[in-house]
């Protein structure tokens, strides 16, 4: 049972939820199958993994884009932009994905399809998405981009602040220049971190 890509859609929730998150919709075929009514959902860093198993020149080119982007977080809709506007075929590495599904995960993901069609099931999967709804509200996606800004304006300031007062720490070879990168993440992160763990207290 040999799964047939027949297309993809790129769903980033960055709008949603604040959260620069992209999940990828494949839609397949098999010899005896139709398209699937519902999409297999994986995220984007999930399928970005998969990658390095079976074409590591393409994931050193998916990872120098992150690489090349300043601040944390996956930064997907950047990502995506670049691969886009490079032209990078992800079609023949999506197929490659299906390729190496196990068959039982391909037939049951065609029973779920079905499944999902039942009045009862449709009803439930109704008020889930009501309840998601209700969760992921403005304040949830307001939230989210705050301190998505507030850690790369954290990792900004410290950075200057550093280039400020030791401009010669920049003169140093790679190695030490990777060893203040490393520093500056981790006083970043964990500071930010603390910062919202104080917030949430209040």
């Amino acid at each position: 049972m040999k799964p047939q890509l027949t297309h993809y859609k790129i769903d980033n929730l960055h709008q949603e939820t604040g959260i620069d998150m992209t999940l990828l919709h494949i839609f397949f075929k098999t010899p005896t199958q139709p398209e699937t009514k519902l999409p297999l959902i994986i995220t984007y860093n999930k399928f970005r993994e998969f990658i390095k198993t079976i074409d590591e020149p393409a994931y050193n080119y998916l990872t120098k884009i992150r690489a090349d982007i300043h601040g944390y977080g996956t930064k997907d809709s950047a990502v995506f932009k670049i691969i886009d506007d490079e032209n990078f075929n992800l079609e023949p590495l999506i197929q490659s994905y299906l390729n190496n599904l196990d068959e039982t995960m391909i037939i049951e993901h065609y029973k779920f399809c079905s499944k999902i069609e039942l009045p009862e099931n449709h009803e439930k999967a109704q008020q889930t998405y009501k309840k998601l709804d209700e969760l992921i509200n403005d304040d949830f996606k307001n939230k989210n981009i705050i301190y998505s800004k507030f850690i790369d304006e954290v990792d900004q300031v410290l950075h200057e602040v550093t280039l400020k007062f030791f401009p010669e720490l920049f003169e140093n070879d790679p190695k030490h220049l990777t060893a203040y990168r490393n520093i500056l993440s981790r006083a970043t992160l964990r500071f930010s971190e603390e910062i919202n763990n104080l917030i949430h207290k209040v």
